[in-house]
Order: C-alpha cells, then sequence, then structure tokens
C-alpha cells in the first residue's frame, strides 16, 4: 500500500500512514477521515475546488495536495480514503520530482502551523496501535505490548517457522523481527536477517537507532558497503548531541500534546522517556 491518507505527525511532519504494509492487512479495508489526501488520485466537487482557491501554483510538483487539504479542513470539510478504490500508482516518475522539496517544505511550513493539526496519534490509537518514542523523536507504529505479548505467548517455544507465520499475519509486531532476525543471525542467516530487519524499518514509519545498529551488524557480516548505514546514525547523533534544539522540539511537541485529544496525551510520558534516553546517549554514545 502506498496511501491511506495523509497523517500529521507530533512536530508538524507529513507522510503516508501505513505505507508499504501489504494490500491484504486488515488496515487497507478501514474508512478513515484525514486532514489531507494525496493529489494522486483525488476526487472533490469542481465549484468547491475553486472556492478554496485550488491549488496554490507557488509550490512545485510537492505538497500543494496537503495544502489544499488544509485548507479544506479550515473551513469544515472532511476527506475520506475509500478503502474500495484502488488505483496503481506510479510513484514519483515526473522529472525532477523532488528537485523542489526543501523549497515546497518552507513554503507549507511559512503557511501553517503544522503542528495544531497533528493527527497521526488519534488515526493509530483509534486502529488499535500504538506509537512508540525513538531517542531522537522519531515514531514507531506497533503492536500494544498486551498484543505484542500474545504473539510472545504463542510463540513458546521459540519456532522459526511460527515466527514467520506470525509476522505474515501481523507486519506490525516489531519484536518479532527481533526475535527471528536474531535466530537467524546466530543461524549464520545473514540475508534473511537483513530482510527481516529492512522489513522492521518499512512498517514501522522510521529507522531508529537500534535499527542501524542491526543493520550495520548484518551488512558487515555479508561484507558489504555500511557508510550509507553509518552516516544515518550519524546523523541521528547530531540531533541528539544539539540538546538546545533537541530539547526546544521536544518541549514543544509536549506542549502541543497536553493541549490534544486522549490519545496525545498518552505520548507525553514516552516523550519524557525519550528525552531521558538521549540525555544517556549523550553520555555513552556520542
Amino acid at each position: 500500500m502506498q496511501h491511506l491518507g495523509v497523517a500529521i505527525w507530533p512536530g508538524g511532519a507529513v507522510g503516508h500512514i501505513y505505507r508499504n504494509l501489504p494490500a491484504s492487512h486488515g488496515l487497507a479495508a478501514r474508512k478513515r477521515f484525514f486532514k489531507a489526501l494525496t493529489g494522486a488520485a483525488l476526487l472533490m466537487p469542481r465549484a468547491l475546488f475553486l472556492r478554496e482557491g485550488g491549488f496554490d501554483e507557488g509550490y512545485v510538483n510537492g505538497f500543494e495536495d496537503v495544502d489544499l487539504g488544509l485548507r479544506l479542513t479550515r473551513s469544515g470539510y472532511k476527506q475520506c480514503c475509500i478503502p474500495s478504490s484502488k488505483i496503481i500508482h506510479l510513484e514519483s516518475k515526473t522529472p525532477q520530482r523532488h528537485d523542489h522539496y526543501h523549497a515546497n517544505s518552507r513554503r507549507l511550513l511559512g503557511k501553517w502551523d503544522m503542528s495544531a493539526y497533528a493527527d497521526l496519534p488519534d488515526l493509530v490509537a483509534d486502529d488499535g496501535y500504538v506509537l512508540h518514542v525513538m531517542p531522537e523523536l522519531e515514531l514507531k507504529i506497533a503492536l500494544s505490548s498486551e498484543r505484542s505479548g500474545e504473539y510472545v505467548r504463542r510463540l513458546r517455544p521459540f519456532n522459526a517457522v511460527d515466527c514467520f507465520s506470525f509476522l505474515e499475519e501481523e507486519p506490525l509486531w516489531l519484536e518479532g523481527y527481533t526475535l527471528l532476525g536474531e535466530y537467524c543471525e546466530r543461524a549464520g542467516e545473514w540475508e534473511i536477517a537483513l530482510q527481516l530487519y529492512h522489513d522492521a524499518v518499512r512498517y514501522s514509519l522510521c529507522c531508529s537507532f537500534e535499527d542501524y545498529k542491526r543493520l550495520i551488524r548484518v551488512m558487515k557480516a555479508l561484507k558489504r558497503d555500511t557508510s550509507s548505514l553509518e552516516a544515518g546514525i550519524d546523523l541521528l547523533y547530531r540531533r541528539i548531541g544539539n540538546r538546545q534544539n533537541y530539547e526546544s522540539k521536544r518541549q514543544r511537541i509536549m506542549q502541543q500534546m497536553s493541549e490534544g485529544s486522549p490519545a496525545q496525551h498518552a505520548l507525553i510520558p514516552l516523550y519524557e522517556h525519550a528525552g531521558e534516553q538521549a540525555r544517556l546517549l549523550r553520555v555513552t554514545g556520542i
């Protein structure tokens, strides 16, 4: 799946919710309302489109759909991703598709207080999943501890075939990738472990410190170049290492979450814990 709706993260980032999950997953069949949808397959009345000013042509092939969606939201309209509508999108085939990404981002953030429209916590909670807050303040979608624990209980004693079957059943069972990946590492099945760790990143929204470390470990065992992965982990360390910017962002997000919904309130302790982890990393890891 490429698009089930545009979600807005705490902190203001935007992205496709549940991107890359198998189209057979139950999440693909749920009807949800969003503050923005992709312009790749968008249907609305012409009169409404014109009344809201259409697409802002100040954007160059990027974020004009999000901008329009926010204007519709501000005017009181709801936008829905229709589960029964299945479109094949040959994504990012326009020449120079991402050349104006930074200029488009600046324009969007200059026009909108994106964090005020954050809805990712509510969407995920409504679907019965949870968010994990990483030390670098990135978010991962995962099963609740109760649902994850049920898979672990069903896996006793450990059986690799059953674990793989459970991951096919629920690709957002993040603990399963660790269990099966480490089993494959011990067995010398490095290629399978690498694919598992890639899938864990693909489905859960971000590549965390632990994800990078696992990928680097396996890539080195396969004698492959890890320079891009090491550059990624260095970037995360720099984000945490800039304490002033990091704490300013963390406190701002926590304040916004305190003024939001119950699902947003529930993230505050997780952001507090992420700050503690970041402080420990500054001492031991940088």
